[in-house]
């Protein structure tokens, strides 16, 4: 076992311990908080936290302003994710109207403590406690209204509470065809024939919003001072083995499937692409990322993360474009997001006609917005990252995909088939330097 190798059990022992920590004090909070109080016969009027049964109306009531009488918490569809998820929250008000929330928290348990403080998950309440959430606001990168969050490394845990955007809104993945699942007749019926939610219109409202965030903070060194941020530490050197963990986490999820890739008869996964997975993380380390990063003419902004269309919800009115889910907000190169959106969820034929025209439009308003020149941010370079940049952080994500069991072969082989195409079509190499990582144990 080699030095990297014991620091890195080290490494992830350690978060275990801090997952087991926090579940046990979780667990004393829970039992001073409600215990004691249900035996003279009080709610508690705290705040919820995770592990929490139900909602205190007292304590929604001084959020909403309003008197709440009664609060009920029912499940999202297809609202779970890897560390948290989102439940329905609904406030029946004294004067007889109802009020609709979602609640975003962390999963409970040790585990679940665990990766969001691997993760670093709770990142999402400190963005939207920022003051950069309100810079982007007043640039028109609508965000939903959120009424609370709160967030621990410590506690692994974190609590959003916004609004329920369910019944105003309609994920961007509709529009783009959704081609995994396919389109649901109510929508086609209502939205097909407005022009507001044509295809190519709505991918060029999000490039221009990502033009105007990126701009706001190109090159901001204040965004390497917020440690939360992700992304910060690596610019920094730091931070080596959150990312060789799940460099390693990755590779061995490919390796370990590799064989049921090419033989299941429900998959036709190309040679070709597995060739260039196994390269890129045989050619990649944490050498030639720092390296990367610390080139000075390797810019950084503040991105989304996690940008794809479940992310991206458009108003029934037609009128805004609403991100959602910060909880990957980074410090990283621009472009990236936008390429990992297209990948996502933008059928080919539409990628490959487009793409070149989509990037010269962001990189256009982006240089301007920004004040540079076209010597100080090159097209080039622009392009590069959206290229690289973009397929290095489909093929992590790829090769997490194919040690998931529990993903059915159709939505496997579509984004084997998007990231093949997207890759043939812009960016013919054999490998790929791999940078970007959701942090995994």
């Amino acid at each position: 076992m080699n030095v990297t190798s014991i620091r890195l059990w080290l490494y992830r022992t350690t978060l275990s311990v801090c997952g087991g920590f926090a579940q046990l004090i979780c667990f004393s909070r829970i039992l001073w908080r409600k215990v004691p109080l249900r035996v003279i016969g009080l709610h508690s009027p705290t705040a919820f936290r995770v592990g929490d049964s139900s909602v205190s109306k007292e304590w929604l009531s001084g959020l909403l302003g309003e008197r709440v009488v009664k609060c009920t918490l029912s499940a999202l569809p297809d609202s779970r994710g890897m560390v948290g998820d989102i439940r329905k929250l609904s406030a029946e008000l004294a004067n007889g109207s109802v009020t609709h929330l979602a609640l975003k928290t962390s999963h409970n348990g040790w585990k679940g403590r665990r990766n969001v403080i691997a993760s670093g998950a709770y990142r999402e309440h400190l963005f939207y406690s920022s003051p950069m959430l309100s810079g982007l606001k007043d640039k028109q990168l609508s965000c939903p209204l959120v009424y609370y969050s709160f967030g621990s490394g410590i506690l692994g845990e974190y609590v959003i509470l916004m609004d329920d955007l369910t019944e105003q809104t309609q994920n961007a993945g509709l529009v783009f065809g959704n081609q995994i699942w396919g389109v649901p007749e109510n929508f086609t019926e209502e939205f097909s024939k407005r022009p507001e939610f044509e295809p190519l219109r709505v991918l060029y409202t999000v490039f221009e919003q990502q033009a105007d965030m990126n701009a706001m903070f190109f090159n901001d060194p204040t965004l390497l001072e917020k440690k939360w941020l992700k992304g910060s530490e690596w610019h920094l050197d730091g931070g080596r083995m959150s990312w060789i963990s799940s460099i390693r986490r990755a590779k061995q999820s490919l390796a370990a499937s590799k064989q049921r890739l090419l033989s299941d008869p429900e998959l036709n996964i190309s040679k070709k692409l597995i060739s260039i997975l196994e390269q890129s993380f045989d050619r990649s380390s944490w050498e030639l990322f720092v390296r990367h990063l610390g080139d000075p003419q390797t810019p950084f902004t503040l991105c989304h993360g996690d940008l794809h269309a479940k992310n991206l919800l458009l108003t029934k009115a037609g009128d805004q474009v609403l991100h959602v889910d910060w909880a990957e907000v980074c410090v990283w190169e621009p472009g990236v997001d936008l390429a990992q959106m297209l990948i996502s969820d933008v059928k080919p034929s539409v990628f490959r006609a487009h793409s070149r025209a989509l990037v010269t439009h962001y990189w256009e308003r982006l240089i301007s917005k920004a004040g540079l020149t076209e010597s100080e941010y090159p097209f080039e370079s622009c392009w590069e990252s959206f290229c690289s940049g973009g397929v290095g952080k489909w093929l992590w994500v790829f090769a997490i995909m194919t040690g998931i069991p529990e993903l059915p072969a159709p939505l496997l082989q579509y984004f084997h088939d998007q990231l093949l195409a997207f890759i043939e079509a812009f960016c013919e190499r054999p490998f790929f330097e791999l940078r970007s990582v959701v942090l995994v144990l």
